[in-house]
């Protein structure tokens, strides 16, 4: 057999009979809100979204279970002042949630219990240089905690990994993602008689994201792992060949360009993100003195410019540096 033949068989293969494909497919196939904004990127729309759920004010119907529960896991660490009993112990119903104050993720302060927890959400994004040290400074130091106030620090990351520095393991809780979606779903049990539709769809949809996307082990995760495992050459063979999208466009305007009538087109430059080009009948008269090579030598009068992004194609003229004001002038009003 050639090598496209075995390729093509490759790719039969591949697409008949795949049992995992189609459970793949079937996964995310379902509408999900989060997906429908493409949330499953956005860090910072996790830490709304959590933040939403953790108030327990918040017309998410979970009260404040799903923060006690919370906040009981994490006092569960030895390094912590606060116990998992104050923590049941407490009444939440007054905490008040915050994002990004002071460019803290989430920061709860219960004035009733008297107990600040700041929260670092890392999804995507690496730990900063000094970040977690320079809010806990930020939070300490800030007159509205009085000196009774206890405060916890949370480092909440997919893995649960502790910080980089040695100095912030003692002062930060590890806490993974893993684990809050656990407590979510057992809100989500626990509750679930008591929710109206909408914050059922609303809680159930950010605990599949998660699973899906976010979660090392999720379901998402092992079924690709198996397909490509199965079916390497296959996937390799369809990324090599899969089509560039900015490549397509740049053909099509340089089609446009080159079909502009009359003729005369002359291209400059020619890359995936820009095309730059002149059309040679766009060029000074003789009476125009000392602007004939004004532009690059070439003696055009102006040029275009077309260069695109992943969302958007931007198109500029360009226009000489012109020393004579009142061929300037005519040139401005002429365009």
């Amino acid at each position: 057999k050639t090598r496209e033949e075995q390729d093509k068989k490759c790719l039969e293969n591949f697409i008949v009979n795949n049992k995992a494909l189609e459970e793949l497919e079937d996964q995310i196939a379902g509408l999900n809100i989060f997906e429908a904004i493409g949330m499953q990127h956005q860090e910072i729309r996790h830490s709304a979204t959590l933040a939403f759920l953790m108030a327990p004010k918040k017309p998410h119907g979970l009260g404040q279970y799903f923060l006690k529960k919370f906040l009981k896991n994490v006092a569960r660490d030895s390094t912590t002042k606060i116990s998992p009993i104050e923590m049941d112990c407490a009444d939440f119903l007054d905490a008040e949630v915050r994002r990004e104050w002071r460019n803290i993720d989430i920061l709860i302060v219960c004035r009733s219990a008297k107990i600040v927890i700041a929260i670092e959400n890392k999804i995507w994004a690496g730990e900063g240089e000094k970040q977690l040290e320079k809010y806990k400074q930020i939070v300490e130091g800030e007159a509205d905690w009085k000196e009774e106030y206890k405060k916890m620090f949370v480092f909440l990351t997919v893995d649960g990994i502790a910080p980089q520095k040695e100095s912030d393991q003692k002062n930060w809780i590890s806490y993974s993602h893993e684990e809050l979606v656990a407590l979510l779903q057992q809100a989500l049990n626990a509750n679930g008689k008591n929710l109206g539709p909408d914050q059922d769809v609303l809680i159930r949809h950010y605990i599949e994201l998660m699973r899906r996307w976010i979660l090392k082990d999720s379901e998402v995760t092992k079924l690709a792992q198996k397909i490509y495992s199965n079916h390497k050459q296959a996937i390799d063979l369809i990324i090599e060949h899969k089509p560039d999208a900015r490549a397509n466009i740049r053909t099509h305007l340089l089609h446009l360009i080159n079909n502009i009538t009359p003729k005369g087109i002359v291209t400059i430059r020619s890359t995936k993100s820009l095309i730059q080009f002149y059309n040679s009948r766009w060029s000074f008269g003789e009476n125009w003195v000392g602007e004939l090579k004004a532009f690059k030598d070439v003696g055009v009068c102006f040029e275009f410019e077309i260069s695109q992004s992943l969302d958007a194609i931007r198109l500029v003229l360009l226009i000489p540096q012109m020393y004579n004001a009142e061929n300037k002038i005519t040139l401005l009003s002429n365009i």
